[in-house]
């Protein structure tokens, strides 16, 4: 059984992460927000669904179509497009392709509605759109239904490629982050399991307030959000703030002079606060259920082993 001194410290630590990875989540959400990354990002994906290299009119029209521009924020670009959406859009586009009138009410021509009639309007868009286009309608057969699903299967595949190079280039913008406010505050690792290890009073603090910490949203079974009664938000979010209080006496930078071998170990701590915040509050908050659950069960056996 571990011992509850070296549990208390991975609490202590643990409830460290969890503080840089949510201050990292604020800062590149506000970022995210004011440079409108994630709209430009889904602009960039639909803009390379058909020609990435050459000609964009077809892919910029069906973009700039009204249907899409009914659901931008208050940037002018939306963020998120519905795959039923952006299917009646591209629909649109194939039936009117030389439209460009896109403050219309209606289409010139009304959807397709079978196959034949859809191939036979894609005889009047670009080869590349057509190459794209051709296989999905193909292999639906005569069933229009069956089109508008493999359409829509295809654009929610191209939509995870793009979900998926945004949460890359989101997860290296967080290191980032993470590494800068690490510096600026020297939350150094190595420096906090020491104080921890050697100050019981703090890590007994941190872990009395670590065991009302837990995600501040919390969703049921069915995926939908419960109220804060319902998860006690509201006192996980007190118990978080009083954590955070704990922590800043330990974090600053004193002057102190440092030999090599300090200077190593400070540069490694720092380095493994900014790489741990980087992995997000979500982990940090299951690993601190786990650690949580091990030091109570460890502590009922500890209990049961002592005779009456």
């Amino acid at each position: 059984m571990f011992d509850s001194a070296v549990l208390e410290v991975a609490i202590g630590l643990t409830v460290i992460y969890i503080v840089f990875s949510l201050a990292c989540t604020v800062v590149n959400e506000f970022i995210a927000n004011l440079l409108n990354l994630r709209a430009k990002r889904l602009e960039k994906g639909v803009l390379s669904l058909f020609v990435p290299q050459t000609e964009k009119d077809f892919s910029t029209d069906l973009y700039n179509h009204p249907l899409i521009k009914s659901i931008a924020e208050t940037t002018g670009k939306p963020s998120y497009i519905p795959a039923n959406t952006f299917v009646t859009a591209l629909l649109d586009r194939v039936a009117n392709p030389r439209r460009k009138d896109t403050n219309a009410k209606a289409p010139s021509q009304p959807l397709p509605t079978t196959q034949y009639e859809m191939l036979k309007m894609m005889d009047e868009l670009p080869n590349e759109v057509k190459s794209v286009l051709s296989p999905l309608v193909q292999t639906a057969g005569a069933d229009m239904d069956k089109v508008r699903a493999n359409l829509e299967r295809w654009y929610d595949t191209a939509m995870e490629r793009v979900s998926g190079e945004y949460k890359r280039y989101t997860h290296k913008v967080i290191f980032v982050i993470a590494l800068v406010l690490v510096l600026a505050s020297n939350a150094d690792t190595i420096m906090l399991a020491n104080r921890f290890w050697k100050d019981p009073t703090v890590r007994k603090t941190l872990v009395a307030q670590a065991a009302q910490i837990r995600p501040i949203s919390e969703k049921s079974g069915t995926g939908k959000q419960t109220s804060q009664k319902e998860t006690g938000a509201s006192g996980a979010d007190v118990a978080l703030k009083t954590a955070t209080d704990t922590i800043k006496p330990l974090l600053g930078w004193t002057g102190e002079k440092m030999n090599h071998l300090e200077c190593y170990n400070k540069i490694l701590g720092l380095l493994l606060t900014a790489f741990a915040a980087s992995l997000g509050a979500p982990f940090w908050f299951d690993v601190l259920s786990k650690i949580k659950s091990l030091r109570y069960s460890g502590e009922k056996v500890g209990k049961s082993d002592v005779s009456p």
